[in-house]
């Protein structure tokens, strides 16, 4: 290279002409849960519904140690914003006994890149009433109704890579009793049984947050009043009209190595959002606005969002 050209490009690198432009790229886990399915309610007090399937979860491989698992979220530390939306535990309609509905989907979106997981399915109706007495589908299926009522399928919420934790709702017979199980992340719902309890399916367990915590279980069947709250968790069938699932969650994580803070937050409708570390690791954790489903058809959604 000639001596000038050389001069000239030295010059221009000390007045910072010149820049490696290299930025930064932050590996983000998470945690994605659908809301969970509302259960069925009842005709008769001697046919129970259906448990509501448990919302579906989508998660890294870092802080769990069963269930698919995806890759993590890679993005440039360059302003880049994550959008968040917390789906809603499945609705009931308390003016009739009705099959449930599926709880609202879960997301997150960095650039080009959209991470969901379905919210649970409805329980069956308790009932003989021709096709409501069967489970819907949803990210697990929900548990059928009394009558032969079969249970819901377990939808995928991604195509490849993202990996969905979904079964499908327990069957019920055609006697009196109980109806099935709702499906859970990692199992299915039980079949109905003439007396005694339908489980539902076993929800994931992740340590994400810094406490191990199950997400995404199947609601049960049962003759008794009494209902089990959970993040993700569909709801259960007991001698009552239809009960709402519970909301889901987003949970994010990311190593203090590459980014020591917390994103700046833009809460719009999202709940409460709380943040902490653990270990090497500092999280955010994301919340829908309510403890559980209400009254309507379609269960609601909360958004927001954070930029790193």
């Amino acid at each position: 290279m000639p001596l000038a050209t050389t001069f000239a490009n030295n010059s221009a690198r000390s007045l910072g002409l010149f820049s490696s432009m290299s930025t930064s790229t932050l590996s983000l886990d998470y945690l994605v849960v659908g809301g969970g399915g509302s259960s069925g309610g009842y005709v008769t007090v001697s046919r129970i519904g259906g448990g509501g399937g448990g919302g579906d979860v989508v998660t890294t491989s870092t802080f769990v140690s069963t269930g698919n698992t995806s890759p993590k979220l890679s993005i440039p530390l360059s302003g880049i914003t994550v959008y968040v939306v917390v789906g809603g535990g499945g609705p009931t309609d308390v003016s009739t006994d009705i099959t449930g509905y599926q709880g609202g989907t879960s997301s997150i979106t960095a650039l080009s890149t959209t991470i969901q997981a379905l919210g649970g399915g409805g329980g069956g109706l308790g009932g003989t009433i021709t096709g409501a007495n069967n489970g819907t589908d949803g990210g697990s299926g929900g548990g059928g109704g009394r009558a032969n009522g079969t249970g819901g399928n377990g939808l995928p919420s991604n195509s490849s890579p993202y990996l969905s934790n979904t079964n499908v709702g327990g069957n019920a017979g055609s006697s009196t009793g109980t109806g099935g199980g709702g499906g859970g992340a990692i199992s299915a719902g039980s079949a109905g049984v003439s007396t005694g309890t339908a489980s539902g399916g076993t929800g994931l367990t992740s340590t994400i947050n810094g406490t191990s915590t199950v997400y995404g279980a199947g609601g049960y069947s049962q003759s008794t009043i009494a209902q089990t709250s959970g993040i993700g968790k569909g709801g259960d069938a007991t001698r009552a009209t239809s009960q709402g699932g519970y909301p889901g969650i987003v949970i994010l994580a990311w190593p203090t190595a590459t980014y020591s803070g917390y994103p700046s937050l833009t809460k719009a409708s999202l709940g409460t959002v709380t943040s902490g570390t653990n270990g090497s690791y500092n999280w955010m954790r994301f919340t829908a606005g309510a403890a559980q489903g209400t009254t309507g058809t379609t269960a609601l959604v909360y958004s927001g969002s954070v930029t790193f």
